[in-house]
């Protein structure tokens, strides 16, 4: 399935539940995956675990309630893909 091939897809909370599932079937769908959760060990593992990880995917460790970890990962969005095209805001 390529339903969202190439395009740039963000999920907090995506170390587990729900926002693993999202990003399981995003990765499924041929999305790039920025990858966001607290819990840093456990959202590298998800990222290894993914078809595409490496340059497909960005593995961001942040608290959504922080605005300080937004803007870094901004950041790094810009940085790495130049855009986002979805926002799956799970955490």
């Amino acid at each position: 399935m390529t339903r969202l091939l190439d395009r740039i897809a963000f999920v907090s909370g995506a170390a587990s539940g729900i926002g693993l599932a999202t990003a399981k079937r995003f990765d499924q769908e041929g999305a790039f995956l920025v990858l966001a959760d607290r819990a840093a060990d456990r959202l590298r593992e998800v990222a290894s675990e993914l078809n595409g990880s490496g340059d497909r995917h960005l593995a961001i460790t942040m608290d959504v309630t922080q605005e300080a970890d937004w803007i870094s990962a901004a950041q790094a969005i810009e940085n790495r893909f130049g855009r986002l095209d979805i926002l799956f805001n799970n955490a």
